[in-house]
């Protein structure tokens, strides 16, 4: 895939299963964003082709797509005047075929997915009003509304507190744990993603350059190579998962 001639992704070969947590993570600029909206559909590949359950997505009409797979956006901004509740039900949009209004369904369902996510309390509240992290949550909801089989986040925890952070992570480990809702996560935080992805990939100048469990992928040398800084790693638990911190040169 380019934009405007320039080469953002090639080579990329990837296969998920249902049920599955994966992390992309890599430097700025690697393609981790364009990567999620080509498997979302928004952009369609220049050479190859994403399958859903074995069909080619580029043959899925829009609202087919966000019948089944959700896409939350690094930021989800709303210039209207719209409460936590009503963007929540925005969410329903694909699943109303023949009408520009809600239904009692429509309505279970959307109380449903802010009950998953603990924003039932901000159902009347402005969402311009809400704090990043319950945007954030709010916005997960509203994925959750579409009742999509696959979920996909980009950076969803970006200028968040280690609170929200926290609390964003647990939300998406129970929704794939007890849901089965598979998971597509961008992100650069690497202990977040070694903590609970079930595998990673590791994208470097718009390549695969690594893709396995985090015990696999998450090692000093090759972290070194991606980033081009020092790291040190720490293994964590009995299953070998590692944190990862920058090497710090002070002089005192």
């Amino acid at each position: 895939f380019s934009y405007h001639k320039r080469e953002v992704l090639s080579d990329i070969s990837l296969k998920l299963a249902r049920g599955e947590f994966l992390g992309i993570i890599g430097p700025n600029g690697s393609g981790k964003t364009t990567l999620l909206k080509i498997l979302n559909g928004i952009l369609k590949p220049e050479a190859g082709r994403v399958l859903f359950n074995e069909r080619d997505l580029g043959s899925f009409k829009r609202k087919a797509i966000a019948k089944q797979i959700a896409l939350v956006p690094q930021i989800l901004e709303s210039t209207f005047d719209f409460t936590a509740g009503e963007v929540v039900l925005m969410g329903r949009y694909a699943h109303m075929e023949n009408s520009l209004f809600e239904d009692m369904r429509d309505l279970e369902v959307a109380q449903e997915a802010m009950q998953l996510t603990d924003t039932l309390q901000f159902a009347e509240r402005l969402f311009q009003e809400l704090s990043g992290g319950e945007r954030q949550r709010v916005a997960i909801a509203s994925a959750l509304a579409q009742n999509p089989t696959a979920l996909f986040l980009d950076e969803p925890t970006a200028s968040l507190d280690i609170k929200y952070q926290a609390q964003i992570f647990q939300i998406l480990n129970r929704l794939n744990r007890e849901k089965e809702l598979t998971i597509v996560t961008a992100m650069h935080d690497l202990n977040l993603a070694a903590l609970f992805c079930h595998k990673l990939i590791i994208l470097k100048n718009g390549r695969i350059v690594a893709c396995g469990k985090p015990a696999l992928v998450m090692n000093k040398v090759l972290l070194e190579e991606v980033y081009d800084t020092e790291v040190e790693t720490i293994r964590a638990d009995e299953n070998g998962r590692a944190f990862v911190f920058p090497k710090f040169h002070i002089t005192e």
